[in-house]
């Protein structure tokens, strides 16, 4: 085996979101054994880079299902597939007209993003908010 590629949510984590002691050991194993290891995953990098600090996640890692890809080792994209401005205006105008709060992920230069979003007005909102603000926000 030379390779591992972690899923994150129900695989590499926990029911608390977090890497356990258990699986800290399988990763300092993977290690010693000179098998390296990543992740893809849905998730976004804004929700995914606090769980993954500290734990030799050295490899590019692929969020958002593909989309992006980080690079950790020099805090870089190297691709990431963004939407142009009237495709923007399309999703937000079916967001209001259906009264959807949109989630806004945005790439801002090379190293950096941001979620946007208006405030919450549904408990499924609040929980999406809390998902990508909370522990591993």
């Amino acid at each position: 085996m030379e390779l591992v590629v972690f899923d994150l949510d129900g695989t590499l984590l926990d029911s608390k979101s977090s890497i356990s002691p258990y699986t800290e050991e399988t990763l300092a194993l993977l290690r010693k054994r000179g098998i390296a290891y990543t992740v893809a995953t849905g998730s976004t990098l804004h929700a995914s880079r606090s769980v993954l600090e500290g734990h030799s996640f050295e490899l590019p890692h692929a969020f958002k299902n593909g989309v992006v890809i980080w690079h950790p080792d020099d805090d870089r994209f190297s691709h990431c597939t963004t939407l142009t401005s009237a495709e923007v205006a399309q999703v937000l105008s079916a967001c209001y007209q259906n009264e959807v709060t949109p989630f806004v992920f945005t790439v801002e230069g090379q190293n950096d993003h941001a979620v946007y979003h208006a405030p919450p007005r549904t408990k499924a909102e609040t929980f999406v908010i809390n998902m990508y603000t909370g522990p591993r926000g």
